[in-house]
């Protein structure tokens, strides 16, 4: 399957995938900062106890409709995100070994047919 792709260097797509990988431990360092502070701003009540701060209250805080609250769906995703991070990371490195190892068996596959190629 690897004669469908054009990779020009396989092995910066790994060391990409290798360093997105490595970016994830600091995303989550920093995703855990940002979660603090907002804590902090939602201890303080910042909007307020006039109607409107009470409907983005209720919307910001309360389930609709069987979902999540908006607040937790935001921080779900910030915990997530690492994760994610993390993955795309080891799937470019699954990837390119992968193609690495099609195109050495390919070319032993040529070299048994031709073994002057």
């Amino acid at each position: 399957m690897t004669g469908y792709l054009d990779i020009e260097d396989a092995d910066k797509i790994s060391a990409t995938g290798a360093r997105l990988a490595g970016l994830a431990e600091g995303l989550q360092a920093q995703v855990a900062g940002l979660k603090a502070e907002i804590a902090a701003i939602e201890a303080e009540r910042p909007w307020g106890n006039d109607h409107f701060g009470d409907g983005f209250r209720t919307s910001y805080m309360e389930p609709v409709d069987g979902q999540p609250p908006l607040r937790d769906a935001v921080l779900d995703g910030m915990d997530a995100s690492g994760g994610l991070l993390a993955d795309v990371g080891d799937m470019a490195l699954q990837a390119m070994t992968r193609f690495k190892g099609g195109e050495a068996q390919n070319a032993a596959e040529i070299r048994a047919v031709n073994p002057d190629v």
